[in-house]
């Protein structure tokens, strides 16, 4: 994952298209070599079984996403959090662990 220099964010999107514009926004676009889906399994081992626990911030249609991947497993939701996603976003500011009130 590739986020913009000098931080430490894992970024994910929801498309390749708005993962390739970001990175060329944030100046990183050569450094792309491929561009994957982010596995919802993925996710969740990140935020509960990484030491010290991850994050994975979402754009708001990669977060749309993710709730709805979440209500479908019936895993629980913040839901204010959650009434808060504006998919026209194009950065990842929406917390995955937020989302899942953690």
């Amino acid at each position: 994952m590739i986020g913009p220099p000098g931080t430490k964010l894992d970024p994910a999107f929801g498309s390749v298209e708005r993962a390739l514009a970001a990175a060329e926004r944030y100046g990183r676009r050569a450094d792309v070599a491929l561009v994957v889906e982010l596995h919802m399994n993925g996710v969740l081992g990140l935020i509960e079984h990484e030491p010290p626990p991850g994050d994975i911030m979402l754009d708001g249609q990669a977060a749309r996403q993710f709730v709805e991947a979440c209500r479908r497993r019936g895993i629980w939701l913040k839901q204010a959090a959650c009434a808060a996603i504006d998919e026209t976003e194009l950065e990842a500011i929406y917390s995955s662990r937020a989302l899942l009130g953690r």
